[in-house]
């Protein structure tokens, strides 16, 4: 199993700023870095009007904008981005 570091973007500032963060890990790591964003269908009322399509690309837009920066950041690291379909995972806390 080939090791990466993975990270949530979902186009905010905070996602944004995760996805810098895991770039250095991978950099420091010497492992790729991997970006997802997942959607869950059918959507929450947070986004009402934006059909499948919209957010779909949206989704790619907010995936592609951030893998740019990382990629002028960090030319030498390895950087994929993926959109998925389905819940983000659920993290039990203690």
């Amino acid at each position: 199993m080939r090791h990466h570091v993975t990270v949530g973007v979902d186009g905010s500032p905070e996602s944004r700023a995760a996805a810098r963060w895991g770039a250095q890990e991978a950099v420091l790591r010497n492992v790729p870095l991997r970006l997802v964003h997942a959607v869950d269908w059918p959507m929450a009322p947070a986004i009402p009007r934006m059909g499948r399509e919209k957010v779909d690309r949206w989704a790619d837009e907010a995936l592609a904008e951030a893998a740019q920066e990382l990629r002028g950041r960090h030319p030498r690291t390895e950087i994929t981005t993926r959109c998925l379909s389905g819940r983000p995972a659920v993290i039990a806390h203690d």
